[in-house]
């Protein structure tokens, strides 16, 4: 399971498994009449923002019991399902979770946005800008990475 984390912003979950996936279905309304339908397919299943039907999660971790096999669903979206209520299952032993950090520095707040790297590098913009960000700081976001 890919789940964004509490930056809000977009992650890139769905553009990182492209290729990796086979199939993706669409959640829509609560997905409480659909779960057997969106588990069906080609795998690995991509079912993003799955979130909108908690009960999905039980669905999956059901059918992975089922299936006795690794990496059948890729499950995304939000980092806190909508309602937790729903959920019977931890999903220890067949779901892992992976926390996926937004790609760049205005969608976690520590940048605004004024200097482009589009813009830098198709001559469009002067570098001129300034942060109150220590060395410290811009070293952390570095490595952290997004």
């Amino acid at each position: 399971m890919v789940r964004k984390d509490h930056y809000g912003g977009s992650c890139g979950e769905i553009y990182s498994i492209y290729g990796r996936s086979v199939q993706e279905a669409a959640v829509s309304g609560d997905g409480s009449n659909e779960s057997g339908a969106l588990l069906q397919g080609d795998v690995p299943r991509l079912i993003d923002e799955w979130q909108l039907a908690p009960k999905l999660w039980d669905a999956v971790r059901f059918e992975v019991d089922q299936r006795d096999e690794f990496g059948q669903f890729i499950l995304t979206g939000s980092a806190v399902p909508a309602d937790e209520s729903q959920i019977s299952h931890t999903g220890t032993g067949r779901i892992t979770s992976l926390i996926m950090r937004p790609m760049s520095l205005f969608e976690s707040g520590e940048s605004d946005g004024s200097v482009s790297l589009k813009a830098l590098f198709t001559g469009e913009h002067e570098i001129n800008g300034a942060n109150d960000h220590s060395i410290s700081d811009i070293a952390f976001m570095i490595c952290r990475g997004g």
